[in-house]
């Protein structure tokens, strides 16, 4: 997770953000973790065909938006039209988020629209906790990702008093 350096910058652009591409793992984890109908309650979520094919099935609350990048690997296809459309990226892929970095994208992972949904009003405190315990279990963040990720819990905290 690739976050802003300021905090609150960060949590005041995950107050505007509207929407964004989501990958198939950021859609797994948030399903796993149980709150993925609240975060297409918060956000607009699209993704392309091939994720769809690599989940297996349609996912309820996310529309599915032609890939204009046909082609190539699925990953490719999803940044390369969330870059063409200039909105932000759902991803917990290293990869996705090192690219998405020089390309100046906004690039969130998973345990990043927690805050997001919190920050919305779509979860209260001890629900955002209960998600955020079943997404550590299955996500397997590296240490400096949960500790980015709680640093920014407290500048959505300030926002939402």
């Amino acid at each position: 997770m690739l976050l802003d350096d300021n905090l609150d910058r960060t949590a005041e652009k995950l107050a505007e953000l509207d929407g964004a591409y989501i990958d198939s793992s950021s859609i797994i984890y948030a399903q796993k973790a149980g709150f993925l109908p609240r975060l297409s309650d918060s956000l607009r979520l699209w993704t392309i065909p091939g994720v769809i094919a690599e989940i297996g099935r349609e996912v309820p609350g996310v529309q599915v938006l032609p890939s204009g990048a046909e082609g190539g690997p699925v990953d490719a296809q999803l940044f390369a039209d969330a870059c063409r459309n200039r909105k932000a990226l759902i991803s917990d892929d290293r990869e996705l988020h090192l690219r998405a970095d020089e390309a100046g994208v906004v690039c969130y992972n998973t345990l990043v629209m927690l805050e997001c949904v919190l920050l919305k009003g779509g979860m209260n405190l001890h629900e955002r906790q209960a998600f955020r315990k079943r997404l550590l279990a299955v996500a397997g963040y590296h240490p400096r990702v949960v500790q980015a990720a709680d640093e920014l819990h407290w500048a959505v905290r300030k926002r939402i008093g």
